[in-house]
């Protein structure tokens, strides 16, 4: 797809110039932005953002670069549960900037598939990644320290 392409498929919502300036690095575009992004594309956020991978030197010194967790994505995905089902009034009990900015991704993802507010909100395995870049984790890690405190269910 050309630029123009996707801001015509997006009705405007993503205009040619700043798709141009997100390629560039001269333009910052939000995790939630990006999501939505790599859906038009029919793709993944794994796919849009580049990885580290052994010898790539001083890829992690250009602007806007993002780390993927190490290890197969595969590999990962395999062990992740299918859900996970926050427990938000438990998620919000939690100390920390990164906990703070989980509970807000959740209900973004809630908000977006307009489910009802409540004290539980099930998500898909394929929305963990958000969850647990806002964090500063990989999924397996926010899954395993989220079961911990008790403040998620596998499901």
């Amino acid at each position: 797809m050309t630029l123009h392409d996707v801001e015509a498929a997006t009705c405007g919502e993503f205009k040619a110039a700043s798709l141009s300036a997100y390629e560039r690095g001269e333009r910052v575009i939000s995790v939630l932005r990006l999501v939505r992004l790599a859906s038009v594309y029919g793709t993944t956020l794994f796919e849009l953002v580049p990885s580290l991978e052994a010898g790539d030197g001083d890829k992690q010194d250009r602007p806007g670069y993002v780390a993927r967790p190490a290890g197969p994505r595969e590999t990962e995905a395999a062990t992740l549960p299918r859900r996970l089902r926050f427990d938000m009034e438990r998620l919000a009990e939690l100390d920390g900037p990164g906990w703070a900015q989980a509970s807000r991704v959740v209900g973004a993802i809630r908000q977006r598939r307009r489910g009802r507010a409540g004290r539980f909100v099930s998500v898909r395995d394929e929305d963990l990644w958000l969850v647990a870049a806002a964090v500063g984790l990989s999924p397996t890690d926010l899954v395993s320290s989220l079961v911990r405190e008790g403040a998620a269910r596998a499901e």
